[in-house]
């Protein structure tokens, strides 16, 4: 059986580093807007990483007793 820190470890690890990725999209994006050419990049990139997260969480939720436990 799981103990409870084992599980928030786990999503700690999964979802950390998905939603430093996302931080840095949109701190990227920011940057980017700002250039001629580049305004677009935060409608594609940003969705993106979202879509990361996402499926890191459910990934997360609906494996993570599997492979991790």
């Amino acid at each position: 059986m799981t103990s409870k820190k084992w599980s928030a470890t786990t999503w700690f690890i999964t979802i950390g580093p998905l939603a430093v990725f996302l931080i840095i999209t949109i701190w990227v994006a920011e940057q980017l807007e700002k250039f001629p050419g580049w305004q677009l990049v935060p409608y594609i990139a940003v969705p993106m990483a979202v879509v990361f997260l996402i499926i890191g969480a459910v990934f997360r939720h609906k494996w993570g007793k599997f492979i991790f436990g």
